[in-house]
């Protein structure tokens, strides 16, 4: 028996399983052309899946492939904005790719690491606030990701990404 369409969770919110047979590139295109899209969209996992299935729920399959030419003349006119086009193949890298071997990153560390390398110097609790996670989820990950060498923390508590080390951290002052 196959899993349901759908599923209603205690929250009363739907969750469609779908399964897209789209290419990296009609992915890339969908998002590129979606009208009313911006980066900020597109900051957690699902709401890369929700944008693709959104464009394809509005537009149809037919309309999507058809993009993926319009975008390659685009590019070759040099009429592309290259910089939203970064954005969404990067997400879709994000979302999508294979992780290099080792244990993957989970999605909330990701989106930490994100929110970290955006807003240097950011405390557990804003992380909370902006990922709309708990403070004791956003405390236990960022810890273990300090400890793994993926974020690095001020004597303050404030988080950076990795490749910054904080004044107070190297200082070891408030």
């Amino acid at each position: 028996m196959s899993a349901p369409l759908f599923e209603v969770t205690p929250e009363t919110t739907v969750r469609l399983r779908v399964e897209l047979p789209l290419t990296a590139d009609e992915m890339a295109a969908a998002l590129y052309y979606e009208p009313q899209l911006v980066a900020d969209d597109l900051v957690h996992d699902q709401d890369v899946r929700d944008a693709l299935v959104l464009a394809v729920a509005t537009e149809g399959l037919v309309a999507i492939r058809q993009r993926v030419s319009q975008l390659h003349d685009d590019i070759a006119t040099g009429t592309v904005d290259a910089g939203w086009l970064a954005v969404c193949r990067r997400r879709l890298a994000d979302v999508f790719a294979a992780r290099p071997a080792g244990r993957p990153m989970q999605e909330t560390r990701r989106a930490i690491a994100r929110r970290v390398a955006a807003q240097p110097g950011i405390t557990p609790k804003r992380l909370a606030d902006a990922l709309g996670i708990s403070h004791e989820a956003v405390r236990s990950a960022c810890a273990r990701m300090a400890a793994a060498g993926q974020v690095s923390r001020d004597a303050a508590g404030r988080y950076f990404p990795a490749t910054v080390r904080p004044a107070h951290a190297v200082l070891g002052v408030a």
